[in-house]
């Protein structure tokens, strides 16, 4: 045991839930219990104390832990309280992984997750071309390990890791050719999709990207805009399921202004109405960690939103759509506070590498736009992608050898 390789046991465990990130439930949840296994066989806790001490991003972490395990003391649902703090209980990882790999590693890391996509990619266009069905699905909703909005986010990180690389100047003609073809496709399958979250958030991060890489010219930002623009309209012209969700959307719209809410769009808007009337009762502390679909369901039984049956019945039985409404209504204003925090944390991170820094603010963008969606936090795929890419971040950030 004395002669137990840490380092190198962490590195391959990352390599290892880097890439089953895009495939496997099992596979995350393997690599989780591995990580944390080794970490308590070294006993480097003061290490990674120190880490949390010293890193204002993993402060306001554990304080939204904290104070969400708190929240169980005026939560009704102790179960499903539980149930939210088991997820959030992935962001322990953090600082264990940033404690645990060195500088020189984070970029094959990314490569080990970026060829679990490629995997995963493949799966999806053998779905899309009609080769195979996985779960039941197939050309109509190509994602083959998980749900498509889940999927989405995960494809949009892809395309804009990507397209960082496409836009450094640290790599060869040759790989940059290679890259280029990977974000071809891997951006294509973003629009056979039927996740609009991370189309949506794929668009603000390239955005974004110009931003961050070419705040000095105004022409090279504006090129990179019109890329994702340009990526859009060829979709929707090229892509028949993204057409179709795009016309979704207008009608959805007008099937709301008619007094019907029960669509994708307009189920999203009855959340927003529910969530702001809950607030206006718990407004500081919310309803507690594991109340909000109890909370929910006993103000759609008391209060006529002229929502209609199924409308009701589907707000009584699923989360709120919105990771920021399901914050506001578990924790109230202080909740979204810690949030606030969180994210402006994350985005002051001081990245040693100027690649990786750029990198942060894009992945950033990605999940603030996609929180607007769906509760990305509340998913075992989309919270794993976080805690890697935040932990390499992280890592990125620490100026001292660990």
């Amino acid at each position: 045991m004395l002669n137990f390789n840490y380092p190198k046991t962490y590195l391959y465990l990352l390599y290892f839930t880097a890439f089953a990130i895009p495939l496997s439930h099992a596979g995350i949840s393997m690599g989780v219990v591995l990580l944390f296994i080794v970490w308590l066989l070294e006993r480097n806790y003061q290490a990674t104390w120190e880490l949390v001490k010293s890193t204002p991003l993993l402060i306001a972490l554990g304080l939204f832990l904290v104070y969400g395990t708190l929240s169980l003391l005026w939560t009704s649902n102790i179960p499903q309280g539980l149930d939210y703090l088991r997820v959030y209980g992935y962001w322990l990882l953090i600082p264990i992984i940033a404690a645990s790999i060195e500088k020189a590693s984070i970029e094959r890391v990314i490569t080990a997750f970026l060829l679990g996509m490629m995997v995963s990619e493949i799966a999806a266009y053998g779905m899309y071309f009609e080769l195979w069905r996985i779960n039941g699905r197939g050309a109509e909703d190509p994602s083959p390990f998980m749900i498509h909005i889940d999927y989405s986010i995960l494809l949009a990180t892809t395309s804009l890791l990507l397209l960082n690389r496409l836009l450094s100047t640290h790599y060869t003609l040759k790989e940059k050719l290679l890259m280029a073809l990977f974000f071809i496709t891997v951006t294509g399958n973003l629009f056979i999709a039927t996740g609009r979250t991370g189309q949506v958030a794929f668009l603000a991060a390239v955005i974004v990207a110009g931003v961050v890489h070419f705040h000095a010219s105004i022409k090279k930002m504006l090129l990179v805009a019109l890329l994702g623009f340009g990526i859009i309209g060829v979709a929707y012209v090229a892509s028949d399921n993204f057409k179709l969700r795009v016309m979704q959307v207008f009608d959805d719209v007008k099937r709301m202004q008619e007094g019907d809410y029960y669509t994708s769009v307009g189920t999203r808007s009855a959340f927003w109405i529910l969530a702001w009337d809950m607030t206006q009762d718990a407004p500081l502390t919310g309803f507690g960690i594991g109340d909000m679909r109890l909370s929910a369901k006993h103000y759609l039984e008391t209060r006529d939103y002229g929502f209609g049956p199924e409308l009701v019945e589907f707000c009584n039985t699923n989360h709120f759509h919105n990771q920021y409404l399901v914050i506001l209504v578990q924790l109230g204003l202080l909740g979204i506070i810690l949030l606030g925090w969180i994210l402006y944390a994350f985005y002051r991170l001081p990245c040693e590498n100027p690649e990786i820094k750029k990198l942060s603010v894009v992945f950033l963008t990605i999940f603030a736009v996609g929180f607007l969606g769906e509760p990305l936090w509340s998913k075992q795929f989309t919270m794993m992608l976080f805690v890697l890419f935040t932990a390499l971040f992280v890592r990125s950030s620490i100026q001292k050898s660990i």
